[in-house]
């Protein structure tokens, strides 16, 4: 899908020749076949179509040797689910997920796959515990791919 980095002055200009950790902002949006909805709510109905742009950060330590560590974590998703309401036409619903915002800190959790490359979302699920609140859901990004 498409991705971008919000902070590429700092990812372009650090020094990988030296210790290093930083954390970089990056968002991504990927599509339907990488969404799954859990225990979604009767209103909800047929999804016919889903994206999500997902806001994140990754915490890197380098050093002169190369990448020692990365770590990952989500904090904000916009999520856009088209209902079908056939023979009537669908309906767009919007949902902005923001941790610490509309949904308490660690209801989205963000986990790397065994090979954390690409180090962008792969996967999005989310449990929306039969509800359209979303202070209730629970969400698991995932990033990289399984080996």
């Amino acid at each position: 899908m498409e991705s971008r980095i919000y902070d590429y002055q700092k990812f372009s200009s650090d020094n990988p020749r030296k210790n290093n950790r930083g954390e970089y902002s990056f968002s991504h949006k990927i599509g339907i076949t990488d969404i799954f909805f859990v225990n979604k709510p009767e209103e909800l109905g047929e999804i016919s179509d889903a994206s999500a742009v997902i806001d994140y950060i990754a915490d890197v330590v380098a050093t002169k040797g190369g990448i020692e560590d990365i770590k990952f974590k989500a904090y904000r998703i916009e999520l856009v689910v088209e209902k079908d309401n056939y023979p009537e036409e669908s309906e767009e619903i919007d949902i902005d997920i923001e941790e610490g915002g509309n949904i308490q800190m660690g209801r989205i959790r963000s986990v790397s796959n065994e090979c954390p490359i690409p180090s962008y979302p792969t996967r999005l699920e989310i449990d929306m515990k039969n509800s359209m609140n979303v202070s209730n859901f629970l969400i698991e990004v995932v990033f990289g791919k399984d080996i």
